[in-house]
């Protein structure tokens, strides 16, 4: 007699929580923070004007560098984004940096997020929209390595 099939997999629950992060990889890839919501409150050093105070909808992400990198949501057609980036494990995150409004690319929609100058290390991203947007959309996340 052969095991039971495994129940199918909900492609939805990816990227929903740090726990189930997507893996970003160099290069620019398509973020889509369709239909999620933000289960984890924003870290009170974020809670400014250009941050909003709420992501709304979220996606997560893991990256792994073993060198300097840089981190963009410029995409001229993307939405009003925000960025946190935390080190540590998803029971323990520790805030690296966030950001709500980069003004050093061009080509970007007004309002994208830019984070520059990140050591080499283990880190989770998540990637939101501004202040609870609540949209359905999708957004390039572009990360480069120096």
């Amino acid at each position: 007699m052969n095991p039971p099939s495994p129940p199918p997999i909900d492609m939805n629950v990816y990227g929903e929580s740090c726990e189930t992060a997507l893996v970003a990889v160099v290069g620019t890839q398509t973020v889509n923070i369709q239909g999620r919501d933000s289960l984890v409150p924003i870290p009170a050093q974020c809670n400014s004007g250009t941050f909003g105070t709420d992501l709304g909808v979220d996606m997560w992400y893991t990256f792994d560098s073993s060198s300097t990198w840089s981190m963009d949501t410029c995409d001229a057609s993307g939405v009003d984004t925000s960025i946190v980036v935390y080190t540590g494990s998803c029971d323990n995150l520790v805030l690296y940096d966030c950001n709500g409004d980069g003004n050093d690319l061009n080509g970007c929609q007004q309002y994208y997020s830019h984070i520059t100058n990140i050591p080499a290390g283990q880190y989770k991203i998540r990637i939101g929209q501004y202040n609870g947007g609540s949209a359905s959309a999708t957004n390039d996340m572009t990360i480069n390595t120096n």
